[in-house]
């Protein structure tokens, strides 16, 4: 896998996860909302981490 091919990915990870905190969020479930946003959180420091490598 190619590292554009894996920061694609990952960005659309981040996003799917911040749309899922946000609809805990919405629906009412705090903690979940807190934990998909924690992953959110770490996928992007990931993205940013191997772009410094670079």
């Amino acid at each position: 896998m190619t590292s554009d091919t894996k920061e694609k990915r990952l960005r659309l990870l981040a996003k799917r996860a911040g749309d899922l905190s946000v609809a805990a969020y919405h629906g009412g479930n705090r903690d979940q909302a807190i934990y998909f946003n924690e992953k959110r959180k770490r996928i992007l420091w990931l993205i940013w981490s191997s772009a410094q490598e670079v």
